[in-house]
């Protein structure tokens, strides 16, 4: 889970432990969100049920290298959720970054295990703002859209071989991420 420590993130991460999911958690490192993240995990994860943290900020392309790596290491990658992004206010650039080069990085590093095993899911917290016209979040639209379009292909591309690229639609969440455009979409 990208984003794991951001309320739509902490909420993905959450429900997949509870169903007793190994978990691999991507967030910008330690601090409060991280603990709290840590301390509801503890009170709800089974034995032997896997739960590690690796820090990267997804708008640094290096840290994204690294995490690419970090993954590609790793044969256990079933799913990814791609839950973060930039504020809707950011600038175009790390929009883009998080939002569409990250995840197709990513999708790049976990997709040769995934094809082995003949199984696996990417998944990515897309936005309706990609089908509707809202004053002010062209570029936050724009970025959502460019990550569809790159998982219909994906999709389209290695759903015959059981790895599939999923965007979901998500509306308006009550969230502090979207607080400063409730009321206005």
């Amino acid at each position: 889970v990208t984003g794991a420590t951001g309320e739509i993130g902490t909420a993905l991460t959450l429900h997949l432990a509870r169903r007793g999911h190994d978990l691999v958690l991507v967030d910008r490192g330690d601090g409060p969100k991280r603990e709290a993240l840590a301390t509801a995990l503890a009170n709800i994860t089974g034995a032997g049920q896997r739960v590690d943290f690796l820090t990267a900020d997804l708008t640094k392309p290096g840290d994204v290298a690294d995490l690419c790596e970090a993954l590609a290491a790793r044969d256990d990658v079933t799913s990814v959720f791609h839950s973060a992004s930039p504020p809707l206010d950011a600038p175009l650039g790390d929009l883009v970054q998080v939002n569409y080069t990250a995840l197709q990085q990513i999708s790049t590093a976990v997709l040769p295990a995934m094809l082995l095993r003949q199984e696996g899911v990417l998944a990515n917290v897309g936005s309706v703002a990609t089908e509707r016209v809202i004053p002010g979040w062209h570029d936050y639209a724009a970025a959502k859209a460019m990550a569809g379009q790159f998982l219909g292909g994906f999709d389209k591309t290695y759903g015959p071989f059981g790895v599939r690229g999923l965007n979901i639609l998500a509306g308006l969440v009550a969230t502090a991420y979207s607080v400063q455009a409730q009321g206005s979409a």
